[in-house]
C-alpha cells in the first residue's frame, strides 16, 4: 500500500513523502526507515494522548533524484 502512495506520488509529480509519527510508536518508525524514509526531525512534546505528552517525529522519503 505505501508503495502504491509512493508511486502515485511520483505520476502526480511530487519530490518528497513525508511521514509524521508518533514517538509511542517505534514500529512504525521502523517500518518507514525499512521502506526509505530517513529521520529529518522531532517535535517534543507536541501531542496528548491518554494524558501523556507525546513527540512527533518526521520522516521523509526522495521519490525523485535531485
Amino acid at each position: 500500500l505505501m508503495q502504491t502512495a509512493c508511486d502515485a506520488a511520483v505520476a502526480q509529480g511530487r519530490r518528497v513523502m513525508v511521514a509524521a509519527i508518533s514517538g509511542a510508536n517505534p514500529g512504525a518508525v521502523g517500518f518507514h526507515a525499512a521502506l526509505g524514509f530517513d529521520h529529518v526531525g522531532r517535535m517534543p512534546r507536541i501531542g496528548q494522548k491518554n494524558g501523556q505528552q507525546l513527540d512527533l517525529i518526521l520522516m521523509q522519503k526522495m521519490l525523485t533524484p535531485r
